[in-house]
């Protein structure tokens, strides 16, 4: 493949974990680890064809948009962006089957779906998200059945012409939603996360439905009709 590939994690207290992604991600692979001020990765090397870039503001979407603007600086218009999390729930050995399904179905963007067969509600996380994806997926007339998964490839070339605003995890619902109003090629397939090794979760849900809430209704006003 002619094409090089730009992993973007963001990563808050993931250091242990991201030791087992960085072993497991190709070397070919161009790797942009965003990580927050005070955070023990700052003090770490890192290795070649990888970056650690500093971002004051500790929110995930924040570091997302962070992460995304370098790959877009660095990459080439034919490049492919993955972004995945920095806590090994989302298995490195899986970015090959999102690239193959990007490039053997021409699409723009591919998800890694939790729910590709159905809805799983088999612990509170899956269960919250499963009934918000159901929920919002008719509000803003979304096709996919995983609105939140934030394991995803993308042409750079067409993940240059979204232009996210949010601060928090509810980035991921924003950008799925601009690449639907941007009529981008978006498919789905079947994904199973993993646990983590290391470190506790930084799922709230009170603050997971407030700033998805706010972010609804925001982009229910953009809605083409």
């Amino acid at each position: 493949m002619d094409k090089s590939v730009y992993i973007i994690i963001p990563c808050k207290g993931e250091s242990l974990n991201l030791k087992t992604i960085q072993q497991a991600l190709p070397h070919s692979f161009h790797k942009i680890f965003v990580v927050p001020e005070g955070d023990p990765m700052n003090n770490s090397t890192p290795e070649s064809n990888s970056e650690i870039i500093l971002e004051k503001a500790p929110n995930y979407g924040s570091a997302l948009r962070t992460g995304i603007a370098k790959a877009l600086e660095l990459s080439n218009s034919n490049d492919l962006i993955v972004t995945m999390d920095g806590d090994l729930s989302h298995d490195p050995s899986f970015i090959n089957e999102l690239i193959c399904s990007l490039e053997n179905n021409n699409a723009d963007l591919v998800i890694a779906s939790r729910f590709f067969y159905s809805y799983n509600f088999k612990t509170f996380r899956l269960a919250l998200s499963s009934l918000f994806s159901i929920l919002v997926k008719k509000i803003l007339d979304l096709k996919q059945n995983d609105i939140t998964s934030g394991f995803r490839a993308y042409r750079k070339s067409f993940l240059a012409k979204l232009s996210p605003q949010s601060e928090d995890f509810d980035i991921v619902l924003e950008l799925l939603f601009l690449a639907n109003e941007s009529s981008g090629k978006i498919i789905e397939i079947p994904f199973s996360p993993q646990k983590r090794l290391y470190g506790t979760s930084k799922f709230r849900p009170f603050k997971f439905l407030l700033s998805y809430y706010k972010t609804v209704q925001r982009l229910r006003s953009k809605l083409k009709h």
